[in-house]
């Protein structure tokens, strides 16, 4: 009799030493998932700048490529073929 009086204000719901692993799971999928997109977008956006710097690198270097020797776009600069022209 004594033991019911004791008890009776108790709560039998409550969780006393027992861990749900469970009880948090959707919160903590969401920031998972957050985290992983997160990462996903910074390793694209660092992979899409080095593309862009990369082919944008390129395409002046072929640019230049493309141009003619023979024209006098730099007059101050001496090239060796007018170098040759002017010791023969």
């Amino acid at each position: 009799m004594a033991y019911k009086k004791i008890v009776q204000s108790v709560d039998a719901s409550q969780k006393y030493g027992k861990v749900d692993h469970m009880e948090n799971f959707g919160a903590e999928l969401r920031a998972v998932n957050r985290q992983l997109i997160n990462i996903f977008n910074i390793m694209l956006n660092s992979r899409l700048c080095i593309l862009f710097w990369f082919h944008r690198y390129l395409h002046f270097v072929i640019k230049n490529m493309e141009e003619d020797d023979d024209k006098d776009s730099h007059s101050n600069v001496l090239s060796f073929k007018e170098m040759a022209e002017k010791s023969e």
